[in-house]
């Protein structure tokens, strides 16, 4: 009888333990984790996931995306990747909640991984807070705006086997394009310090290089000639408090895992091959150019 009570009262404790881990577990909600699910759960899951009583449920939506296309990437013979990758990169830790302990190890692979993406996205906003702000208090206003713009190129391509338009000559096109412009195209802007990333899509057989930047400027900047330049478009300006830069480095870093998860298993293969050699898309520049 006692070892019954005994083992009734460890049940009831631990039942009870269960319900307190999936009832008082808060999301963190700083700034930057905002940033990281602003930019990786608008593409995949939607805006009604932002809310805090959402967001486990969200990260389970998108952890099943993820896998999803761990799969396809494993089926289109992708050579960076084996099945022993597969196994590992599939529990890659969420991000903006709580740890117990040590942080599991994470797969690095923010080209594609949305929990690693959102990794990197919160790191670019907190040096961002600390380059805007290291020198003043809660209530000084900022000494610099927030300016985020984009450029937009596309290149026809075809599925026909036996065309010259592919999918890898539309891609190539487009990255050397970008190398070519992109030098030109900031030079025009102040180097204090900026990001950018840079991200396809398709659409009627039209492959699109988007390339979102961000760059802080003093506040006597005189953006008119700026926005003459070729291909410049949307520039946004504000104030760089930590309320507006959540909302820009966010929606500047968007994730956009629909264009991949949509390409056929051959062209899945060349986009992942052209790309894992391109440091265009580590996402940052200037001052803040990541050193790996």
């Amino acid at each position: 009888m006692k070892h019954k009570a005994t083992r009734k009262r460890k049940e009831k404790s631990s039942s009870k333990s269960a319900r307190k881990d999936s009832s008082e577990v808060k999301v963190l909600t700083y700034p930057l984790w905002k940033a990281a699910r602003s930019a990786v759960f608008l593409p995949i899951i939607g805006p009604q996931y932002l809310k805090s009583e959402k967001v486990f449920e969200g990260l389970k939506k998108i952890r099943v995306v993820w896998c999803s296309l761990l799969e396809k990437i494993r089926r289109c013979g992708w050579s960076k990747m084996t099945d022993r990758d597969v196994e590992f990169w599939r529990i890659c830790p969420s991000f903006g909640i709580p740890v117990n302990g040590k942080l599991k190890r994470t797969c690095g692979r923010s080209l594609f991984c949305p929990f690693c993406r959102g990794r990197q996205v919160a790191q670019l906003h907190l040096r961002c807070e600390k380059f805007a702000h290291r020198n003043l208090n809660e209530l000084d206003e900022p000494i610099y705006d927030i300016v985020s713009f984009n450029t937009t190129k596309s290149q026809l391509y075809s599925t026909r086997r036996n065309s010259k338009e592919t999918f890898k000559a539309a891609l190539d096109t487009l990255l050397e394009d970008y190398r070519r412009g992109h030098s030109k195209l900031l030079s025009r802007f102040p180097r204090i310090a900026m990001f950018g990333s840079a991200g396809f899509d398709a659409e009627d057989g039209e492959l699109i290089l988007k390339t979102n930047y961000v760059g802080f400027v003093p506040k006597n900047w005189q953006q008119e000639q700026f926005e003459r330049t070729p291909l410049i478009s949307e520039v946004v300006r504000v104030s760089a408090t930590r309320y507006e830069m959540y909302k820009v480095t966010g929606k500047a870093m968007r994730y956009n895992l629909k264009f991949i998860s949509g390409l056929s298993l051959p062209d899945l293969k060349t986009y992942l091959d052209t790309l894992h050699r391109v440091r265009m898309l580590k996402c940052s520049y200037g001052l803040f150019r990541e050193e790996n």
